[in-house]
């Protein structure tokens, strides 16, 4: 039986280059987290892109790339950290996703829950659960 890191190998290079990228990405992005008001995150998230759309590049499969890095990762990503990571890459990208953040209440206790949402569509992060947005983040800025 092939173990994880011989699975790893038979990916494509840009893929392996992409796991690499989300891994150190997810550890810059909890440290952010701990350090600064989200809103400071969001805004160095939020800077010009850097790559001009790319035609090869595939944002469902960036999507199934964050998540399977998401599984191996230490400490393990809180789903607000996996939507940041994946917001930013594919907005780097010039690719106009959306990170919500949405809060509910149930059995008296708060909850939050972030999402990416591409076309109208959640592409990461859908929930069973009835979340009401409280925050949306365009590509253009805060709504």
């Amino acid at each position: 039986m092939p173990t994880k890191l011989q699975k790893a190998w038979v990916l494509p290079w840009a893929d392996c280059f992409l796991l690499l990228k989300v891994s150190i990405f997810l550890a810059i992005i909890q440290i952010l987290i701990k350090l600064f008001p989200l809103k400071i995150v969001l805004r160095l998230l939020s800077r010009p892109q850097a790559f001009p759309g790319d035609p090869a590049f595939r944002p469902y499969r960036t999507v199934n790339l964050v998540e399977l890095t998401s599984r191996y990762h230490v400490p393990r990503p809180t789903c607000l950290e996996k939507a940041l990571v994946l917001y930013s890459l594919l907005r780097s990208r010039g690719i106009a996703a959306e990170l919500t953040i949405g809060t509910a209440k149930k059995s008296g206790a708060f909850k939050a829950h972030a999402w990416v949402e591409l076309h109208g569509q959640v592409i990461m992060g859908s929930s069973a659960e009835p979340y009401a947005p409280l925050l949306t983040v365009l590509r253009q800025g805060i709504k």
